[in-house]
């Protein structure tokens, strides 16, 4: 990192709600933290979210993500008020690190899914008694 200049940014951005701390005060509050990697390919105003990335553009994110826990990287976050026309001066207002997230494991594996399910290996046709999203539910892309 020449230069100490950061490889991401975006130096315009709101905070939604005043977070509660004034500076030298105790942290009252805690906040969690979340990020994902994704392909800009636009905004979907119908449905109000990022236009899907390509099942390529999909493959290209996951052998980042597979680098970032390969090397365990981490995302440090500075905050800065901009208040002036120079960057040095801007006070920091919270430093922040993002830490990877390793994948849970599956509990149910696609032949369960087909045996219980009448021969389908589909998360879809999952039977009622398998876990309908989230924990133990394997991530179908990884298996």
């Amino acid at each position: 990192m020449s230069n100490n200049k950061p490889q991401f940014g975006n130096a315009k951005q709101k905070i939604m709600k005043d977070m509660k701390k004034s500076y030298g005060q105790e942290m009252d509050a805690e906040y969690r933290l979340s990020g994902w990697l994704q392909v800009d390919n636009g905004w979907d105003n119908m449905s109000n979210k990022p236009v899907p990335m390509t099942p390529e553009q999909q493959a290209n994110v996951s052998e980042v993500v597979g680098l970032i826990e390969k090397y365990g990287l981490q995302f440090s976050i500075q905050i800065q008020e901009r208040t002036g026309a120079e960057p040095s001066d801007w006070p920091t207002m919270a430093r922040w690190k993002l830490f990877y997230n390793k994948p849970r494991q599956a509990q149910y594996t696609p032949e369960q899914y087909a045996q219980a399910s009448g021969g389908s290996a589909s998360p879809a046709s999952a039977p009622a008694s398998a876990p309908a999203s989230g924990a133990g539910r394997p991530n179908w892309g990884e298996l």
